[in-house]
């Protein structure tokens, strides 16, 4: 059986992925082995931007700070693959405030040790002339 995450993220039909990830990388000590077995170093990017497609020009969005110090992530809109040409919409998934952006880059300051940041992307869509029914 997968692990609970793998599970409920194949239950929904996509798994998400990594998008976007830094060069620079830092050295943990990480534990290995159930009993607790000596730990190793090993090295991690310092953070890492995570989207899953959610329909309709929609995408979720998730940047994580995986470093020990505070960090600003930066991505490339175009990384998300929703597709659509309508202007793009960024809102925090928590309080549904809109999150200001450039249109082609997504750039949050600074994310606290450990922290993230999670949005909803969405296309905005195209709007029809309104056609009267009276020929007016």
């Amino acid at each position: 059986m997968p692990p609970p995450l793998t599970f409920l993220q194949a239950w929904h039909g996509h798994s998400g992925r990594v998008v976007d990830t830094a060069a620079e990388t830092f050295e943990a000590v990480a534990n290995h082995g159930a009993a607790g077995g000596p730990g190793a170093n090993v090295s991690f990017p310092v953070w890492q931007a995570w989207s899953k497609p959610l329909g309709e020009g929609k995408a979720a969005v998730l940047l994580i700070n995986i470093s020990p110090a505070q960090r600003d992530i930066s991505i490339a809109v175009s990384s998300l693959s929703i597709g659509g040409s309508g202007a793009l919409k960024l809102s925090d998934v928590w309080s549904g405030a809109a999150v200001p952006h450039s249109g082609k880059m997504i750039s949050v300051k600074a994310v606290p040790p450990h922290g993230s940041r999670f949005y909803i992307a969405e296309r905005a869509k195209a709007r029809r002339p309104h056609v009267s029914s009276t020929g007016a």
